[in-house]
């Protein structure tokens, strides 16, 4: 049985937020957007962290990190929408998120499916607009 965790962004984190978003007014567009964006999915980071499941050793809880995508060579000619992601690391991960086949250790199907525990879409899910409004108004002007 999983519980979804509450989260809200209290004042004092807003406002320490948009306090580090100011850091970037005066660069470039590029790394304005890279920085920007890497520091809306730290944001994000903790309520995943929150509402993670906790197994025997808790590495899917600890492997969530926030990342910005590398740069290609090939993709430098093509204007890159994503600049940063938030995701857990742990090589189980996507069989937590998604259902997979119980099987033993030596590939025999068990007859069972796992049930799915899609925890990142359930914590970001109403947070997700609000962190791209602060984002775009305090680096880009936008509405």
């Amino acid at each position: 049985m999983t519980t979804r965790v509450e989260w809200s962004l209290s004042s004092r984190q807003e406002t320490a937020f948009r306090k580090r978003l100011e850091r970037y007014q005066g660069l470039p567009l590029e790394q304005r957007y890279r920085k920007g964006t890497l520091a809306a999915a730290q944001m994000l980071a903790r309520p995943i962290r929150a509402d993670s499941p906790v197994g025997k050793t808790g590495n899917l809880k600890r492997s969530v990190r926030a990342s910005n995508y590398r740069r290609r060579a090939a993709a430098s000619q093509h204007y890159n929408i994503l600049a940063a992601y938030v995701t857990p690391r742990a090589p189980h991960a996507h069989l937590v998120i998604r259902a997979h086949r119980e099987v033993s250790h030596t590939g025999k199907f068990l007859g069972g499916f796992s049930t799915p525990n899609p925890f990142v879409d359930r914590a970001i899910a109403g947070h997700l607009g609000e962190i791209v409004h602060i984002v775009s108004t305090e680096l880009f002007g936008g509405a």
